[in-house]
This record gives C-alpha cells, structure tokens and sequence, in this order.
C-alpha cells in the first residue's frame, strides 16, 4: 500500500465522490428529497481494509445548494498514508447545474488546492490549480453538467422505476465524462445498519470516449421513499472493489 499512495488516496475521493454518486439531467423541484443541514456520514471499505469515513452536508441558498464533503483515512491507510481532504460544490437551482467545484487536499505529505468555476455563457470553465500557480481552461461541450461533489444529490431528485435510464454528465480534473444510469429493479433489502426497506437498485456504466478510457462499473442502492437515502454503493474497477455504506443520516429518516 505504501509503494502506491498517489493513486490509492485518488482512489478513494474518486469512490467516495463519483462512486457513491451519479448525475443525471432532470427539471429543478420544489422541493429537494434531503432537507437544508442535511448530514450524511458514510464508511469505505476497500475489499477487506476499512480506508476511510465521508461526511456530506448540504445548505441551501436563496438560488443555489452549497454540497461539502469531509473525506479522512482510517485504520491501516491512515497510519500509512493520512488522507484528510475537503471539498465544496456549488449547484445552481434552476437551470440545475455546477457553478463551481473545489477541493482542499491533504494526503501524506501533498496539499492539493484547486477551484472550477463553470462560465456556461462562454462555454468554458476554468480550472484554478492554486498549489501548482497554473490555470486550465476546459471548453463546455455538454450542459447541464454536474462535478463530482453534487452527482449524489443529482442521483437522488426526481422518481424512479424499473427501466427508467439518466445520462451521467460530469466535469473530472480537466475533463467531460459521460455515463448512463439504468433503475435495474425496486424491492426490499437490508443494509446494516438500517431495517429491512423497499429500494431503487440503479447500475451505472460509462458510455462513449469514457468507456474507452475507464473501465468499471457501479452499482448503488437509494431509499424508495421522499428522502432517497444512498444506504449502499458499490463500485469495481480496475484497482479492485470500494463498498460504501450509510453509516447515520441527520435528520434521523
């Protein structure tokens, strides 16, 4: 584990953000599934090791939802390589799109500090790599997008029922990347911690120039009810399994 920090603390912000989370086109509401102060803690497991804990928060705004999530390493990965990261997202109401996505990075001895801040009116979003004193400059073929911080809110709005198939759209570092979200099946399952409840199986896969590049699949499990809770995801790909699981939600579901 130690031989290969760069990619295993990528790894786990990729699972936690865009593992347990998808985006998905869809009219804005008047009223969201999570509630304004929403916090959702959630642990990863990477095959047998125990790697990390995420907290997400969500505030509302007059005409946006403020996403931030709170990733630290546990166990065996924090002894090693200590990984307390934190990352922000601003989604616009209506139209519902990302504005702006940023993360704080702290992994072993790296800091990563960078801002996107999404100009639809130009087509363009701009990447500030604060830590590297460098820009990047991402042009904005598809809309609306989301980042990798707001796809699990995406995932969560709007009905769901067998068949029912969401484009994924998302800005990652300094690219589009494109995916489709399928509702597989709906039916009573447990997840520990929570009782037995009636969920939203949704299985998702990368589709064009994304699928030629990255190779995986995710399945996750979301509450069939008004809060659409992800009590469960799991993600596989190249470097092995990530199991994330809904640890405590507040409001109490």
């Amino acid at each position: 584990m130690c031989a290969r920090p760069r990619p295993f603390a990528r790894l786990i912000a990729f699972a936690m953000l865009s593992g347990a989370l998808l985006s998905a086109a869809l009219p804005a509401s008047a009223a969201e599934p999570w509630p304004d102060g929403e916090t959702l803690v959630l642990s990863i497991d990477w095959g047998v090791i125990h790697a990390a804990q995420g907290t997400f928060t969500a505030v509302e705004k007059p005409d946006r939802w403020e996403f931030r999530l709170h990733l630290i390493s546990q166990g065996t990965v924090d002894t090693f390589y200590p990984i307390n990261d934190w990352f922000w997202s601003y989604q616009q109401k209506s139209p519902w799109r990302s504005v702006e996505y940023g993360e704080d990075r702290s992994e072993g001895k790296r800091r990563i500090r960078e801002r996107t801040q999404f100009h639809f009116e130009k087509k363009l979003a701009i990447r500030e790599k604060w830590t590297k004193a460098e820009d990047d400059r991402i042009p904005l073929t598809l809309e609306p997008l989301d980042d990798i911080g707001s796809m699990l809110y995406s995932l969560r709005r709007g009905t769901w029922k067998v068949g029912d198939k969401r484009p994924i759209q998302v800005v990652e570092s300094s690219a589009i990347k494109t995916g489709e979200a399928t509702c597989v099946s709906i039916g009573k399952r447990t997840f520990a911690p929570w009782p037995e409840r009636e969920v939203i199986q949704i299985h998702c896969l990368p589709t064009g120039e994304t699928a030629q590049k990255q190779k995986g699949e995710l399945t996750v499990w979301l509450t069939n009810d008004a809060r659409r809770l992800p009590l469960r995801a799991t993600l596989q790909f190249k470097y092995g399994t990530f199991d994330i699981s809904l640890v405590s939600a507040v409001p109490a579901p």
